[in-house]
């Protein structure tokens, strides 16, 4: 790799990202002596991130709207100056966006980590990495690719668009300012991406023209990405959606419990009441109305659930008497069971 492009770069912080591109060299001042400044001297770099988890330490994920390393990949991705101000002017970097030219690769694990994002993902051309069509039998190694940069890659040149597809481009663009079309935020960099590739497919092939065919296939691979997108993004969407209701039955549950260890917690109230309130009367005993008299408002909800705790338990004892008519009398007493 030429020494005016920078490779195998790990994912870094901004000024990190925004250093790799300059070194310290040599210069003449007014009065003709060398001194040491730091210059911009490489003009490209290619960035790799083994696991798409690494944006997640230094900012949140990869289908959030992210911030700080993530967010600088963005930033380097649009048509800006890219600055890293300091306080100390040996510090201090400016990279002019038509001087530079920055690639990222990224390896995402299947079910990435995060919400649905509109910014970093669609700056991306996604790609399967599995393929369930592997045979368990290898074939024989290939050999280097032996691909070198093309040599009409230099700083500071133009690439020219076909004008049929500088005019589909257009078109696009005027419909959706026009408010002809609602374009879907996720696809905001559609075109943009898809005219990305197209123009590296024109220089793979030794030109800074982007035609028809870059076009074209440029399309394919678009629709290619746009898919594994989304696929990716439902993944995430039932993951959280499976979480989600995890969480309410979690929730459901320990208000369940809640509920009933208050619900158990007024019957024991009760039944000791019921239970004071039948030794009271240890000759004649006492009916279910003057226990229903004795108690409060909310008692008296769960006093069936109290009175019938307390028989069970052999601290109060119910006795059936004959009433007038056909009716019986329910008279309770103190159990043995009582103290």
């Amino acid at each position: 790799m030429p020494d005016y492009v920078a490779d195998s770069l790990p994912v870094g912080s901004g000024e990190g990202m925004a250093e790799v591109l300059f070194d310290v060299v040599s210069e003449l001042d007014d009065d003709g002596k060398a001194t040491k400044v730091k210059r911009q001297v490489r003009h490209n770099a290619i960035v790799y991130i083994d696991e798409g988890e690494a944006l997640t330490a230094s900012g949140e994920t990869w289908l959030d709207d992210p911030v700080d390393v993530s967010l600088d990949l963005v930033r380097a991705d649009d048509r800006t100056d890219e600055r890293q101000q300091r306080a100390k002017a040996r510090r201090s970097r400016r990279v002019v966006h038509v001087r530079r030219h920055r690639g990222t690769t990224a390896g995402n694990r299947r079910r990435p980590v995060g919400r649905r994002g509109r910014r970093t993902p669609q700056r991306f051309a996604w790609s399967w990495s599995t393929d369930p069509s592997i045979p368990d039998d290898g074939p024989a190694w290939p050999g280097g690719l032996g691909w070198t940069i093309p040599p009409v890659i230099q700083s500071g040149q133009t690439m020219h668009v076909e004008p049929g597809v500088a005019a589909e481009i257009r078109a696009q663009h005027m419909a959706a300012v026009r408010g002809e079309i609602d374009p879907d935020p996720t696809e905001a960099h559609a075109m943009l991406l898809r005219l990305k590739v197209a123009g590296l497919l024109a220089i793979l092939d030794g030109r800074l023209n982007v035609d028809s065919d870059d076009w074209r296939l440029a399309g394919i691979v678009s629709d290619t990405s746009r898919a594994v997108r989304k696929r990716v993004q439902a993944i995430v969407d039932d993951e959280r959606a499976k979480a989600e209701r995890m969480t309410s039955g979690r929730l459901a549950r320990r208000a369940v419990e809640t509920s009933q260890a208050v619900v158990g917690s007024l019957v024991e109230e009760t039944a000791a009441r019921v239970i004071r309130t039948v030794e009271a009367h240890p000759d004649e005993g006492i009916a279910e109305g003057g226990i229903t008299r004795a108690l409060s408002r909310r008692q008296r909800d769960v006093m069936r659930e109290a009175v019938d705790l307390s028989v069970e338990r052999g601290e109060i004892v119910l006795r059936i008497e004959p009433g007038q008519g056909s009716r019986e009398r329910r008279r309770y007493f103190a159990g043995k069971g009582s103290k």
